[in-house]
């Protein structure tokens, strides 16, 4: 049975605009693919992330925006006392591509630790992942950890026909008393779309894991801003590979600043 896939909650938002002519990214290598076992061996133990500590950052004032909003304006959000489990499904992944997760989301927190290896749950792919609609009865907390994941172009196109994806990222809120709260989610890269890895400009592999994560942790596109990794219009700054002002200011207001949350 065709898993039901949720409605990406950017999904009205304007695509990303396309490269620049005359600088397509490297293509990636031919028949990359990985084991199980070395996704163990790769990530040592789970790595457990504080999510959006940015209390010792002071971020300038610059546009951003909330994918979602309860009744008070309030944007929906993790609990930033709990720390965001992930897991890294790397079979379509270009080489590099598992230093890149772990650097993008070194620049969201404030600390990484290691969890009992005993906890580590079997990684997955984005069809598991949405299909379940996040949802695992193995985990304490009854929702998969966060997953980075590469797929092909046709399952991409699958769900959503816009040309040149080159990734999205879908937070998921929990149930019952938990509705309030992101509690899973999904960074899917396109594998074919010739991404190069690292942190050198805004269509590099690292650039766009830091755009799907905002949307991830809360963020939604921006139409203005040339130096946000969320803004969606032509004429931003191509060689940008980091968050902006806005970008920092929007995490700030979902982060540890703005208090735990209650279950």
């Amino acid at each position: 049975m065709t898993p039901v896939v949720p409605p990406r909650p950017d999904l009205l938002e304007a695509p990303l605009p396309p490269p620049p002519i005359g600088s397509p990214p490297a293509g990636l290598p031919e028949g990359r693919r990985r084991s199980w076992g070395m996704i163990a061996l790769a990530l040592g133990a789970l790595l457990t992330v504080v999510a959006i500590g940015l209390a010792n950052l002071r971020p300038e004032h610059g546009p951003h925006a909330f994918l979602q909003v309860d009744g008070d304006g309030h944007p929906y959000r993790w609990n930033p006392c709990r720390p965001i489990e992930y897991v890294v499904n790397p079979d379509r992944a270009p080489d590099g591509a598992l230093d890149d997760v772990h650097e993008a989301v070194a620049r969201v927190s404030v600390a990484t630790v290691p969890s009992s290896t005993n906890s580590i749950p079997v990684a997955t792919d984005a069809q598991q992942q949405i299909g379940s609609a996040f949802m695992d009865s193995t985990t304490d907390s009854g929702y998969r950890p966060l997953l980075f994941t590469w797929e092909s172009d046709f399952y991409m196109r699958s769900l959503d026909d816009r040309d040149n994806l080159l990734g999205f990222g879908i937070p998921w809120r929990g149930q019952g008393d938990l509705a309030h709260i992101y509690v899973s989610g999904a960074v899917v890269l396109n594998a074919d779309a010739g991404m190069r890895t690292g942190f050198d400009g805004r269509y590099s592999e690292g650039a766009v894991l830091l755009h799907e994560l905002g949307h991830v942790l809360g963020l939604a596109h921006v139409r203005r801003g040339a130096d946000e990794i969320m803004a969606t219009q032509r004429d931003v700054d191509y060689s940008v590979s980091d968050y902006g002002p806005g970008d920092l200011e929007g995490l700030a207001a979902i982060g540890r600043e703005a208090g735990c949350l209650a279950a």
